[in-house]
């Protein structure tokens, strides 16, 4: 099935919107469908929490009715945990008559549901769909990181979805980069060699570690910003990237930024939560973001309409304060991209 360059133009078209108007804009949404996972990380504590009470398949349908955005973020803990994963999908991309991206990270741990979505989805619909693979260090490191023996299935679940043959489809490694293994990708990468041999830097999509107390958990661990700071210059001397294919241009200027936050301790871009992008959680919460923890209200207290909360109030005063920098300061890439997105014409 041919991707539909009309999905495609009303992206670009939102894209173009945002920068040129601060107004309200939404076309990308952060959805976490589950807290559940099977992993135990040193890294996020998400875990941890009690996965209760999740919004139905029902009653995503009942939000996917009220809006229609371009791009979709699907995200947990692991979301293949959920065992209506699959409905969920098929209701998002039946439901959202213009989206054009989807995306969603797997701990990759089974690969045979996830190898099956991928089908699904290539199948059912003319979406471009990006999978990344949780990998964060040579085997030994990945494994202490995540708690659990997952580095085999990691690389073979990557093994069979780098198979697809679809110009839609693309799958990356996601390594985040944390106290635990900023000088381990080189290694990773000569290990991965021994497994697949033309790995290279850019089939690893690096990202930094975030603290989060409504998200990961996490917000009792330290960060090493001057590890981390080495770590990713080292990985863009490396990497050879393609600017003019879109993610690569979107990753590129993501990592040539992560020097300026670390310095600054300051978003380098003006952040465009509640503008073009929110974060929804399990239970139905709106947060501006991952790390933003400032609930906005719950879906189910609002007729399942995300707008209505966008239009609140509450809302407006948290995108003011957002603009002023009167939040906690991220470089995230659920919301690093829309940033880069809507500085183009900065840039």
């Amino acid at each position: 099935m041919a991707a539909n360059i009309n999905y495609i133009l009303y992206l670009l078209k939102n894209i173009l919107k945002s920068n040129v108007s601060n107004g309200l804009n939404l076309y990308k949404l952060n959805l976490m469908v589950t807290y559940r996972c099977n992993f135990r990380c040193k890294t996020c504590f998400i875990w941890q929490k009690k996965a209760i009470n999740e919004l139905s398949l029902a009653e995503y349908e009942k939000i996917f009715s009220r809006v229609n955005v371009n791009w979709i973020d699907i995200s947990g803990g692991e979301i293949f945990l959920r065992d209506d994963i699959m409905e969920i999908t098929s209701l998002i991309i039946s439901s959202q008559k213009r989206l054009a991206f989807l995306h969603f990270p797997t701990n990759g741990f089974f690969t045979d549901k996830i190898q099956a979505l991928a089908d699904y989805i290539l199948k059912n619909s003319k979406v471009k769909l990006v999978i990344t693979v949780s990998l964060d260090g040579p085997e030994e490191v990945h494994n202490l990181i995540k708690g659990i023996n997952s580095w085999r299935q990691s690389v073979d679940t990557y093994r069979s979805l780098r198979k697809i043959r679809d110009k839609r489809f693309e799958v990356f490694f996601g390594y985040t980069i944390s106290s635990f293994n900023f000088d381990k990708i080189d290694q990773t990468i000569e290990e991965l060699r021994r497994e697949i041999t033309d790995i290279d830097y850019s089939d690893i999509h690096i990202n930094i570690q975030h603290l989060s107390e409504h998200f990961y958990a996490n917000s009792s661990l330290n960060i090493d910003k001057d590890k981390i700071k080495d770590s990713v210059k080292s990985y863009i001397i490396k990497r050879k990237y393609k600017l003019y294919n879109p993610i690569e241009y979107l990753e590129y200027k993501y990592h040539s930024l992560i020097k300026n936050y670390l310095n600054n301790n300051r978003t380098p871009l003006g952040c465009r939560s509640l503008v073009n992008s929110i974060f929804v959680d399990p239970q139905g919460n709106i947060f501006p973001c991952s790390v933003y923890n400032r609930n906005l209200g719950n879906l189910r207290d609002n007729d399942y309409d995300l707008r209505k909360i966008l239009k609140s109030k509450q809302a407006d005063i948290l995108r003011q304060n957002i603009k002023k920098g009167m939040c906690p300061q991220c470089w995230t890439p659920c919301e690093a991209y829309q940033m880069i997105l809507s500085s183009l014409v900065r840039l």
